[in-house]
């Protein structure tokens, strides 16, 4: 089934519509090589297929739009066996390409994956039904679907940047309070005074640490001791009480214990072993 509507636009104002419509393909379906004069954007209902842009070949399935630029030598064709089903709607202005790039679309990202709660094809659907609905559509109906489902992209887009930048915001509270433990290893610790030092609860930050790093702060802060003090061992004529100091720890035994239970020697011990 094919449907294709065409509209007819004013590249004066600042976005109108060209086409639209939907397809399910055959499983021969392949499309150019072709170049374009607008922007066109396909959003895969099902299926599976390939599109091919500036050298390169983007796979693209379910869930993914893909957009094509003014000027640009491109291809795309179905998968044989998991032919596409797509919906797609062209479009051009003098805020065409600014509306592509706040979509989510650039040189270096011309494939997005859609989270299906934005409805995206629905949105497309609302374009195509103004033809359908009327014989000449209503052109302030189609342009305001369109900006609709150009606005839709650009929630996607903004929601996912969202998420990284919070991602990213959860590692560098860890990296800080690694920075920290490093700077500050050999003075009295407490998880409290580090997770406040990272602004931020002490059950959350624990729990965030872990999920990091695959330790608790007071696992990793023992590793690190351990570590520095086995360098200090290697490296230096200090005595076990000193290093034990050095690297945090008041009571030598109490060193001595935890450095057997991480080595499997004591640091006497583990001095030898690496002098022989």
């Amino acid at each position: 089934m094919r449907i294709q509507y065409f509209n007819d636009p004013d590249n004066d104002i600042d976005l109108d519509l060209y086409e639209c419509g939907y397809e399910d393909c055959s499983s021969s379906f392949s499309y150019g090589p072709h170049i374009r004069d607008f922007y066109l954007i396909h959003y895969i209902v099902k299926g599976k297929g390939y599109y091919y842009t500036k050298n390169i070949w983007h796979t693209v399935e379910e869930g993914q739009a893909f957009l094509i630029t003014p000027g640009e030598i491109t291809i795309y064709k179905t998968e044989p066996t998991n032919p596409w089903s797509f919906c797609w709607f062209s479009f051009n202005g003098k805020r065409a390409q600014e509306l592509s790039t706040k979509a989510g679309f650039n040189e270096e990202r011309p494939v997005v994956m859609i989270d299906k709660k934005y409805n995206i094809e629905n949105y497309i659907h609302k374009i195509i039904d103004c033809f359908s609905i009327y014989n000449r559509p209503i052109q302030s109906n189609l342009l305001g679907c369109l900006y609709l489902t150009l606005a839709r992209f650009e929630a996607a887009r903004r929601d996912d940047n969202n998420i990284k930048e919070k991602k990213n915001s959860t590692q560098e509270h860890v990296e800080r309070a690694l920075r920290y433990i490093e700077y500050n290893y050999f003075n009295p610790f407490c998880v409290e005074r580090l997770a406040e030092y990272v602004n931020l609860e002490r059950t959350y930050f624990s729990k965030l640490f872990k999920r990091h790093t695959g330790l608790s702060p007071q696992e990793y802060l023992i590793e690190y001791r351990i570590s520095k003090a086995k360098e200090l061992i290697s490296s230096s004529n200090l005595d076990i009480k000193q290093i034990a100091k050095c690297v945090g720890f008041n009571e030598q035994y109490y060193f001595t214990r935890v450095f057997k239970k991480k080595t499997g020697m004591t640091p006497t011990q583990y001095r030898i072993d690496i002098s022989e």
